[in-house]
């Protein structure tokens, strides 16, 4: 599926005042992993979207209409995931730490070369596909009993991110970015991403009084590995492939609505 024209879709989410952030009883932990993901979108998003404004002008006018399209939906991630995370920081100490590490990360990378941006861009959404392909199989397991809204929330996130999935590729290839440039913005949004979600998870699980429980490293070793071993292929691909090759996993984009 190709992301043709702006879209009109900007589902709004809410929380009540005694919302609890750990929000699926089954899975504990993914709760402390998605929270810690959630921290670094009103970060990431910005910067990709700006991004792409910086690199319109290399657009032709069809890609143009395309990235229009992506940061519509890239601005409605972020300001929901914005409003999610007002709930974390005032039910753990010490997010505000991370959420303002996070936020210099971003402000550093936006000063460097254009090239290294877009590819950044580029590869952060492809990881995104990564994360919304390992879960497709399995949302109807990980998602029993958790919060509904909450619920809606990501998965709505991770569809939308496969629909536009090749459009931050396109730019970066516009702008004359090249796969030396995506490689190295592939290991960064990696490398950042992994360590701002390892920090908050650790910090959210320590503070609920799990974190040195077996089950809970059983699963987070078993999540990250099974992860690292779907994705590796699809990372590989993806040096050779555009984004838009690759086919939406299944049951995916019912997730949109």
């Amino acid at each position: 599926m190709r992301l043709a024209v702006p879209l009109v879709r900007r589902p709004s989410f809410e929380y009540p005042d005694d919302f609890d952030p750990r929000w699926t009883p089954r899975f504990p932990e993914l709760a402390a992993v998605a929270n810690a993901v959630s921290l670094a979108m009103p970060h990431a998003e910005p910067f990709v979207v700006a991004t792409m404004r910086d690199h319109q002008t290399d657009c032709s006018s069809e890609l143009n209409v395309r990235v229009e399209a992506f940061i519509s939906q890239e601005s409605s991630h972020h300001a929901q995931h914005y409003k999610f995370n007002r709930v974390m920081i005032r039910n753990y100490r010490g997010i505000g730490v991370i959420d303002s590490v996070l936020n210099k990360s971003y402000g550093w990378l936006g000063r460097r070369s254009s090239h290294l941006r877009t590819g950044f861009a580029a590869g952060f959404e492809m990881l995104a596909f990564c994360v919304a392909s390992w879960m497709s199989t399995r949302s109807e397991l990980l998602m029993r009993d958790a919060n509904p809204e909450v619920s809606r929330l990501f998965l709505w996130h991770l569809g939308e991110e496969v629909e536009h999935r090749g459009i931050a590729d396109d730019v970066h290839r516009a702008n004359g970015g090249g796969r030396g440039t995506y490689a190295l913005g592939l290991v960064l949004a990696f490398v950042m991403l992994a360590i701002g979600t390892f920090s908050g998870a650790v910090l959210m699980l320590a503070q609920d009084r799990r974190l040195w429980k077996p089950i809970a490293w059983g699963r987070l070793l078993s999540w990250g590995v099974t992860f690292l071993w779907q994705s590796g292929p699809l990372l590989l691909l993806s040096f050779t492939r555009r984004p838009e090759e690759f086919s939406a996993p299944s049951g995916v984009m019912g997730w949109v609505g």
